[in-house]
């Protein structure tokens, strides 16, 4: 039993059926979109820490998206690169000089925030409606200054990105290869 909690805590009771370069691949790529200055411009996104920090778990989101329903093992997947995501976050946190007492509430507030944007954006991107995702998104990333046309852009973008990676094999992404559409040709889906 304790062994079982050994392993379970340092990682070991994880499958290890996908290689550590993959999600490793995936993250990389959805950060670098993430932070793409164009993005920024395009869509005038808030170019803050909580303005970033949506950026990416809207990115994740629409890597997920993409990823839910194949198989299990694309869902493992998934789960791993949003893993690498929270260490991210945590490592970031504590090289920021926020507390180890805080550093777990954080995480759990910032899972909560990522999973409540699946919520908001799923049926609206499934079903492509551009209006409902920009009041989600007005509500999520421009809630400080609501910005109907950026908001519709972003949409758009969304919408645009689902189309792209639904071009992408399964297997491509099991090989650690994403690519996102180019920012400013959300209109070409």
């Amino acid at each position: 039993m304790l062994n079982t909690i050994f392993n379970f805590l340092l990682g070991r009771g994880k499958s290890h059926s996908i290689p550590r370069h993959v999600p490793h691949a995936l993250y990389g790529a959805v950060v670098a979109q993430a932070r793409l200055p164009a993005l920024f411009e395009n869509h005038r996104l808030p170019d803050t820490y909580n303005g970033r920090f949506d950026v990416m778990l809207l990115h994740l989101f629409l890597l997920s998206h993409r990823l839910k329903g194949e198989d299990a093992k694309s869902h493992e997947l998934s789960q791993q690169v949003f893993d690498l995501f929270l260490d991210d976050m945590d490592r970031t946190m504590r090289e920021q000089g926020v507390g180890d007492v805080s550093v777990p509430k954080r995480l759990k507030k910032m899972s909560r925030a990522f999973y409540g944007r699946i919520g908001a954006y799923e049926a609206a991107l499934d079903q492509e409606n551009a209006a409902e995702l920009a009041d989600s998104l007005n509500r999520n990333i421009y809630v400080k200054s609501p910005d109907e046309a950026a908001a519709t852009g972003l949409a758009n973008y969304m919408i645009a990105c689902k189309h792209h990676l639904s071009r992408i094999a399964r297997e491509a992404f099991m090989r650690g290869e994403l690519s996102w559409p180019n920012v400013g040709e959300e209109s070409a889906g």
